[in-house]
């Protein structure tokens, strides 16, 4: 089968064939890789990619899945079924109001407090997976509504380390 997945923004073409329930084969510009998947639970699978193994763990993301592989992170959707940002109703696709790691991973440290307001794209949370640090940003300028963790705490992939509200004309 034939796909043209959006990765990190890049669309990208994959011809993928399945040998079997856990086994299957694609390739990438060219390039050749056979795989063998086992679920280890909902986030987090074991892959053995050309004889190597790796984790992965995925989290669900607005268009697609959030994937964290050797301590990267990629955000892959399915180019075919772009829409463009739109939601139903014809407006912008609304975002999300919650910070959420991409993998399982410990917070390092929360930048934030409740009442806090952020800019956009400003760091509020620093997690470690893999013996790699990554910092969380806020998605939109708004208010700290709920910092769920502390330093030190584990959290899955997925799991809401912080609530933020949208600011609003008033604020």
């Amino acid at each position: 089968m034939e796909y043209t997945l959006r990765i990190d923004n890049q669309n990208l073409e994959i011809h993928c064939e399945t040998e079997g329930d856990d086994r299957f084969r694609f390739s990438i510009g060219g390039q050749e890789y056979g795989v063998a998947a086992k679920a280890i639970d909902r986030s987090r699978l074991h892959l053995v990619v050309n004889g190597q193994g790796v984790n992965a763990f995925l989290a669900e993301a607005k268009r697609g899945k959030t994937v964290g592989i050797g301590g990267e992170v990629f955000c892959i959707e399915d180019a075919d079924n772009q829409d463009g940002g739109m939601d139903a109703s014809g407006g912008a696709e609304e975002t999300a109001q919650e910070i959420t790691p991409p993998m399982p991973s410990v917070v390092v440290r929360a930048l934030v407090k409740e009442g806090d307001r952020v800019d956009k794209g400003q760091a509020v949370i620093v997690v470690s997976a893999m013996k790699m640090e990554t910092t969380l940003t806020a998605p939109f300028a708004g208010r700290v509504i709920r910092v769920h963790v502390k330093e030190g705490d584990q959290v899955a992939a997925g799991q809401i380390l912080v609530d933020l509200e949208p600011l609003s004309e008033e604020n």
